[in-house]
């Protein structure tokens, strides 16, 4: 059985999901097909999400902020870094994930 047959399917099983079909031909190319959310950028932006960064670490923002100050508040400011940083890679691996990503539930 085919991927149209499968698809063709799926439909009579729920009809109104959404279908995609597309007649694609190239030469030398490919063709990447991703669901993402409609609150992501890759509609507007041709190198999303390559161009998203992280947070600028405290250091890159002001001299006196590097990380080899050792002063309570310059060492907190970098601590809050660290998990905003880590929050940012977690929403980054969601978003590469598309809007088809499997939902853990969380304990």
């Amino acid at each position: 059985m085919g991927a149209g047959q499968r698809a063709l399917e799926t439909r009579e099983r729920r009809p109104h999901a959404p279908l995609l079909r597309i007649d694609f031909e190239s030469v030398d190319g490919e063709l990447w097909i991703r669901d993402y959310p409609s609150s992501t950028g890759p509609i507007g932006e041709p190198y999303w999400p390559d161009n998203v960064l992280p947070p600028a670490s405290p250091g890159a923002r002001r001299w006196e902020w590097r990380k080899e100050v050792r002063r309570s508040a310059v060492q907190r400011r970098w601590r809050a870094w660290e998990r905003r940083t880590k929050d940012f890679e977690r929403q980054l691996a969601d978003l590469h994930a598309g809007a088809c990503k499997r939902e853990v539930p969380s304990r």
